[in-house]
């Protein structure tokens, strides 16, 4: 029986768990402890120098305890976002940047796009 899962990428010398869920009913039998200590132990038999616990909304308190407790050290992280929202300061920009993008990466050669996506990564990441 599956009492949980994670979602793990690995890339440039880190591990990162970027998303973790028990099943419904569960949250009192440490499923979630296992997960992350089978993803923490995966990470270093695969020879990896760095784990990351992924992305956290600091409004998530509960979520970041949690997290702290395994010795994380908190980073902010850049976040870029393409929105149509009416929230944005200028949507025609937005929209006309969110356009440009989504017209370059359809017509662009796929070497071109991992080219891109590996830089960014590495430089934003």
């Amino acid at each position: 029986e599956i009492l949980g899962g994670v979602l793990a990428l690995k890339g440039q010398g880190v591990f990162h768990l970027e998303n973790a869920a028990d099943v419904e009913g569960t949250k009192n039998q440490g499923v979630m402890q296992l997960l992350y200590w089978t993803a923490v132990k995966l990470a270093s038999k695969e020879g990896f120098k760095e784990f990351s616990f992924g992305r956290t909304c600091p409004d998530n308190t509960g979520l970041v305890t949690y997290k702290n407790k395994w010795g994380t050290i908190e980073e902010d992280l850049p976040v870029c976002i393409l929105s149509d929202s009416p929230r944005s300061e200028s949507r025609i920009g937005h929209l006309l940047t969110k356009r440009l993008i989504g017209g370059i990466f359809r017509n662009a050669p796929q070497f071109f796009c991992r080219f891109l996506g590996d830089f960014l990564y590495k430089h934003w990441g």
